[in-house]
């Protein structure tokens, strides 16, 4: 029998979570899923722990270690489902959250994507309770209105998407190993309708590994946020939200960089996309943020934070 859902989870290295992970899966009030976990090379007790479910939804793929995006591609690949929702290793999601997005496409046949919103939290807090919402309402997403505005409501975590405008759009790229996430949701959020629920139902968790790992990775650049999407695909309101939203990202990679030796290539770095790239204007802005709180803090004779 075909399922509904195919849910794709990547895994590697996760033993402390994935336990968790799943048991918050296979508990959804909606049960007509399959679960694809796609072993990305795990080396530690991770696979040991997905065999002791005995769930015959649950398909294990094994594969050499090659990263998110080609893990995530290799379970759209494989998948059976109509409808296609991902979910990390270490993130809970809460018995609700598929009913609701597909509540979302019985109520709006005509979108392509439908959405909870999420609740970050530190690892020891992962079970902390959420406010229940007995009133279910859903409104119109508009996900680069949301980049936009800084408003980060959504997770590649806490959305459903219809599979053929997934492969419409060749899925994730497997080359960025930065905001390949972002990317995907941008490009398909330019092929049609969206909307979001106000419930909450996933909760992403940021361990302090996972922190320590973000903060020892060296000088950042720019992802390729932007990379294959056309122009013509956006409306000029959109694309000029687009370039804002490269904007402030550039910036927050001058903030990030600080405490790094300055490299050249954080200059040249500057394109989002084959179409979109931030003009030299950029540059001053992108040093005044990267220098000037050193220099400031030297003058006062303060240590630099």
């Amino acid at each position: 029998m075909i399922p509904t859902v195919s849910i794709i989870m990547p895994l590697y290295n996760k033993q402390e979570w994935v336990s968790d992970t799943m048991k918050s899966v296979l508990n959804q009030t909606f049960q007509d899923f399959e679960l694809l976990i796609i072993d990305d090379g795990s080396t530690d007790k991770s696979i040991e722990i997905v065999k002791s479910f005995n769930d015959n939804r649950i398909r294990v793929i094994h594969q050499a270690n090659q990263g998110v995006s080609i893990a995530r591609n290799r379970g759209i690949a494989e998948s059976k489902g109509k409808y296609i929702a991902f979910i990390d290793a270490d993130d809970i999601w809460r018995e609700k959250h598929l009913e609701y997005m597909i509540k979302a496409f019985e109520l709006y046949p005509d979108i392509i994507l439908s959405a909870n919103r999420i609740v970050t939290v530190q690892e020891e807090n992962t079970h902390k309770r959420v406010s229940e919402i007995k009133d279910i309402k859903y409104s119109s997403l508009d996900y680069i209105d949301m980049l936009y505005k800084n408003r980060f409501l959504i997770h590649i975590g806490s959305v459903l998407l219809r599979k053929d405008m997934i492969v419409k759009i060749e899925s994730f790229f497997e080359d960025l190993k930065m905001g390949e996430d972002v990317n995907m949701l941008i490009r398909i959020s330019c092929e049609g309708k969206a909307v979001i629920s106000n419930y909450i139902g996933m909760i992403y968790q940021l361990s302090d590994t996972q922190g320590a790992m973000l903060s020892d990775i060296g000088v950042r650049y720019l992802p390729k946020y932007l990379k294959g999407l056309k122009r013509d695909r956006c409306s000029k309101a959109n694309n000029l939200k687009l370039k804002k939203f490269i904007f402030t990202e550039y910036l927050k990679k001058a903030y990030q960089n600080r405490k790094y030796q300055f490299d050249i290539k954080e200059l040249i770095s500057r394109d989002a996309g084959e179409e979109y790239r931030l003009g030299a204007w950029s540059i001053i802005p992108y040093l005044i943020v990267r220098f000037m709180p050193k220099i400031i803090y030297k003058i006062l004779g303060k240590k630099n934070p």
